[in-house]
């Protein structure tokens, strides 16, 4: 959710509240004020009422005056001051029971107390509070949404630069020389922001491209001295006048060389695919190029006698013909490699789905952890332990999804679906 309509939806839900609590206290508020209103004027009027009384031969039960009931009867003594309440009462006119405010004391009249009991109908007041509420809460709706449009217009307005910040680095390309440029802004914090951002950018494109630089330096760099190191190697075991130790440690020393050589070239690889030097992608058909790696590898299978089991379907995918090249060598060179003389390999593509089995060393740790760098399935293990690290890199780069199993009977499978593919534009 974006931050300005999870503040909208904060501005909402306080105005809300205000809007309700408001109202309560409002209508509370109006009723005391009319009430009280009400209360005084049959305070005052009490004086002309008991005047009145007084010059009547007799004190009537009931009557009325003006708009209010007035009832009486005698009592011992005057003990009850101006007591106000409310009741309902039936009234004729409308033949219904209606809301009255009643305010009851006592007097004496000639000589007798009385308790006199004054009601006066409270609907048009009622009606005035109704007005009078409504039409203060429409007031206060309209302010709150207006205020509500406002903020919105204004929040957009003020956080326009932020936006435009975050669009320039959105679209930032590392590989691209050319510095972002972002708009200015008079709000200190934003300003605050693009330069640091600006400075960040320029460091990370500075830390990439020095990056890029080491490793095409490397590359060449460390290709001739392995080069020279493993020729003298092979000169050397060439040379029959030495000790079966010295031809012992020299293989031994030929086989670090070409471990060296080989990490060297996988790390080289990792490193491009992180970087994203094979940005570009075209269709690549799988099931030409499966076959190719088979028959390229077929030298593998026969010396270690497998068993080789395919079932081929056309399926093609977009991506960099390198990449792919090396992912689909990686998975069958793994399974040929891992895989124990006399066993079986399986080779299945079809419903845009890659699945390789192979038999090999039951495994009994996380098969997680094997798609991670320098990663072995045993410690007694020869290989880099970078070639499922390699397959997956690729997968994470076009979006397959990739998983590997292994049973503790030695069956191997790995699966790749391109389904998900979603190639980085």
């Amino acid at each position: 959710m974006k931050l300005l309509q999870r503040t909208s939806r904060y501005y909402l839900a306080f105005g809300s509240l205000a809007f309700l609590v408001t109202g309560v206290l409002l209508f509370g508020v109006l009723r005391y004020v009319i009430n009280d209103e009400m209360d005084d004027q049959v305070a005052d009027a009490s004086v002309r009422l008991d005047n009145y009384l007084a010059q009547l031969p007799v004190v009537p039960d009931s009557f009325y005056q003006l708009d209010a009931v007035v009832t009486t009867r005698p009592v011992a003594a005057v003990t009850m001051p101006f007591t106000f309440s409310d009741t309902l009462m039936f009234e004729p006119i409308e033949r219904e029971m209606e809301p009255y405010r009643t305010v009851t004391y006592d007097r004496e009249i000639n000589g007798q107390p009385y308790r006199i009991t004054v009601s006066r109908l409270t609907v048009e007041n009622e009606d005035l509070i109704e007005v009078m509420f409504f039409v203060s809460m429409a007031f206060f709706a309209l302010f709150l949404f207006g205020f509500f449009l406002l903020t919105r217009y204004l929040s957009g307005w003020l956080w326009r630069p932020f936006y435009a910040a975050l669009a320039q680095v959105q679209h930032f390309d590392l590989k691209s020389r050319q510095a972002l440029v972002f708009p200015p802004s008079s709000i200190d914090e934003f300003d605050r922001l693009s330069t640091t951002l600006r400075a960040l950018t320029a460091k990370l494109r500075r830390d990439y491209l020095a990056l890029r630089q080491f490793t095409d330096n490397a590359s060449h760099e460390l290709q001739t001295p392995l080069a020279i190191m493993r020729n003298q190697v092979d000169l050397m075991l060439q040379t029959t006048d030495r000790s079966e130790e010295d031809f012992t440690r020299l293989q031994h020393l030929s086989e670090a060389l070409e471990r060296l050589k080989k990490l060297n070239q996988a790390l080289l690889l990792l490193t491009r695919i992180d970087n994203e030097q094979y940005s570009g992608t075209e269709p690549i058909e799988l099931t030409a190029l499966l076959d190719t790696k088979l028959r390229q590898l077929a030298g593998m299978l026969d010396a270690k006698s497998l068993r080789l089991e395919r079932d081929l379907h056309r399926t093609c995918v977009r991506a960099h013909p390198v990449l792919m090249d090396v992912l689909l060598n990686n998975l069958l060179s793994n399974a040929i490699k891992h895989n124990v003389t006399g066993g079986n390999l399986g080779v299945f593509l079809k419903h845009d789905r890659l699945t390789v089995t192979n038999s090999g060393a039951p495994h009994t740790g996380q098969t997680a952890h094997l798609l991670e760098r320098f990663t072995k399935g045993r410690a007694d293990n020869q290989s880099l332990g970078l070639g499922l690290a390699i397959v997956a890199e690729v997968c994470e780069r076009y979006g397959f999804a990739l998983d590997y199993r292994a049973t503790a009977a030695g069956v191997h499978t790995v699966c790749l679906n391109f389904r998900t593919h979603n190639p980085p534009s």
